[in-house]
């Protein structure tokens, strides 16, 4: 079942297009179709919304034990990577 808000836009828009001169069946089609396309833009913008706030306000996750280790190794590396370039200069 559609909304009220759904159904007043498909009845303006098949008003319009029946005022222009498309048959009632025409007219009720694009009606239809008009208010599925603003539905649809309106609940992806929602989710979009959503998601965008879950990613903003999500607290950040604690490191395993093996991301920590990982991510030691990797800048102890880099750093001997950069100790032995400025020896060479």
């Amino acid at each position: 079942m559609a909304s009220k808000a759904f159904e007043r836009l498909e009845r303006a828009v098949e008003r319009e297009y029946r005022r222009k001169g498309f048959s009632p069946e025409r007219a009720r089609y694009i009606g239809r179709a008009t208010a599925g396309k603003v539905a649809r833009q309106k609940e992806a913008k929602k989710m979009a919304k959503r998601h965008h706030d879950r990613a903003v306000h999500k607290p950040p996750r604690e490191q395993t034990h093996a991301e920590r280790l990982r991510n030691l190794r990797l800048a102890r590396a880099a750093r001997r990577h950069h100790r032995r370039r400025s020896k060479r200069a």
